[in-house]
């Protein structure tokens, strides 16, 4: 997979960065940029060089997700929608059921066990069943609640002495917009509605309920446990 036009894009992001300028080293012009087929091989040495990376890395490697797995330091969810497909079920005597995926559950308690705070933030009605499944996963930052989002959020960080920035959340549905407009990552399962997905950062290739928080993990953080 080519990712050069995307890593393009992320590297020209910074303030301090100059069109100008780097026209004139590379002998580009943006419309070269939105593809690699439009640039030589002399051009693409000289793209190379004035980043400081190698053209393997600028051609072959997503440098997002390096970007996003050294800036990660706690991992927040929603429940319904992420953790579950967001259905609701209930037995013959009314009592509520929710579908866990265990793949989800093995990332999760990966990180808990590598000391790597995970985290759920949920207005769930079904309160005692999402704390007793965070509860098994190891995580120690839970709350089900009608409490603002971003509020709770803030108490962790002060906690943990980190900042809102340090944070990847994901979240599938209006009520998290605000939460994920001020963490450093956000992230959303593939089935998420229309105005998540426009606001997350990663739009992940997994619904709701069927390993998505598995496939964040494993992309984003499972690297730093290792290290």
């Amino acid at each position: 997979m080519n990712f050069f036009s995307n890593n393009i894009e992320l590297l020209t992001e910074s303030k301090n960065f100059s069109w100008k300028e780097f026209n004139a080293a590379t002998a580009t012009s943006q419309d070269d940029l939105s593809s690699i087929e439009k640039i030589n091989m002399e051009q693409l040495i000289k793209i190379s060089s004035y980043f400081h990376i190698t053209m393997d890395a600028l051609c072959k490697q997503n440098l997002s997700e390096k970007r996003y797995k050294k800036s990660i330091k706690m991992l927040i969810l929603d429940v319904d929608g992420v953790m579950t497909d967001g259905g609701m079920y209930y037995t013959e005597k009314g009592d509520d059921l929710k579908r866990f995926h265990t793949k989800d559950g093995m990332g999760i308690k990966t990180l808990c066990k590598n000391g790597f705070p995970v985290g759920i933030i949920s207005a769930s009605f079904s309160s005692e069943l999402v704390v007793r499944r965070a509860k098994a996963l190891g995580m120690k930052h839970i709350y089900v609640g009608k409490r603002e989002k971003l509020e709770v959020l803030n108490d962790w960080c002060k906690e943990l002495n980190i900042s809102t920035s340090d944070v990847a959340y994901i979240g599938d549905d209006v009520n998290d917009l605000r939460i994920m407009k001020a963490v450093g990552v956000s992230a959303c399962p593939k089935d998420a509605v229309s105005i998540v997905k426009s606001n997350a950062d990663i739009i992940l290739n997994r619904k709701g309920g069927k390993a998505c928080v598995r496939e964040f993990i494993d992309l984003y953080i499972q690297e730093i446990t290792r290290d």
